[in-house]
């Protein structure tokens, strides 16, 4: 065996020639990966960016619709890559003014023999080069400074988290075996009060305009939590993380007057 293999290098034989992994015994199994791109740009750049202000248009949404083409051309672009069939690819932005800073975080998924690791990679480090194409006539000196898998799950391996990146809670969760029931506060007027699944008899209703916005990684807990406050007079804007909380709360054209999340 040669010195590639025996470091469990799949990707080359063991006399160290590259070569396509054979996934055809592999199980197909649902696949997630999410990677993130930091771009270190001036602030009037990144002003310029959210006031659409850029004459080629609108950088975010240009930049989004490249993320998601590229994760779909990855074998394409990366010699020894799958082809795999994707399901979702989700493109997001957070803008950092304090930082100067604009965070990209793409999420992708499948069903498939394999992971979407470089998928997910390559959607970030496009919509990163896209930033750059559309603000470079502005400001040539942009930076992507950062360019890294945050977590991926599925497959044999199994989920995944980068070392060192914040760990991230349910906003609320049952105990084993004793249904979907949890308590969330609710601010009012006149005072906070405790909503539970179902609705307590006699507990106050929200007034119609009060907007919640609720930001929940994890898909069940997200979907009990918007039922509950939905139940007791909640509009609900519901985001899976960060970056997609922002660009809901940027398309909203009403007030929102309570954020929940899992920090």
């Amino acid at each position: 065996m040669g010195e590639a293999s025996a470091r469990g290098l799949s990707h080359l034989t063991p006399e160290g020639e590259a070569r396509m992994v054979d996934v055809s015994t592999k199980a197909e199994t649902a696949r997630e990966a999410v990677a993130r791109a930091v771009l270190v740009l001036k602030p009037t750049t990144l002003a310029a960016i959210q006031g659409g202000q850029v004459k080629k248009g609108d950088v975010l949404g240009v930049a989004r619709t490249a993320g998601i083409l590229a994760a779909k051309r990855t074998a394409d672009l990366i010699p020894l890559c799958h082809p795999l069939r994707l399901t979702v690819v989700d493109v997001a932005f957070a803008a950092d003014r304090r930082a100067s800073t604009l965070t990209i975080e793409t999420r992708v998924r499948t069903v498939d023999k394999t992971g979407v690791e470089m998928e997910a990679l390559t959607a970030a480090a496009v919509a990163a080069l896209t930033v750059y194409d559309m603000v470079k006539a502005i400001e040539r000196g942009v930076t992507i400074a950062e360019l890294g898998l945050r977590e991926k799950s599925g497959g044999k391996s199994g989920r995944w988290v980068r070392p060192g990146a914040a760990p991230r809670r349910a906003l609320a969760r049952s105990a084993p075996g004793r249904g979907a029931t949890f308590k969330i506060l609710l601010p009012r007027s006149d005072g906070p009060v405790e909503a539970q699944a179902p609705r307590a008899p006699g507990a106050p209703a929200a007034a119609a305009h009060e907007t919640v916005l609720l930001v929940e990684d994890e898909a069940v807990v997200r979907a009990l939590a918007q039922d509950i406050l939905v139940m007791n007079g909640y509009t609900v804007l519901a985001a899976a993380h960060g970056p997609e909380a922002l660009a809901i709360s940027e398309r909203h054209k009403g007030p929102i007057h309570l954020m929940l999340t899992d920090v």
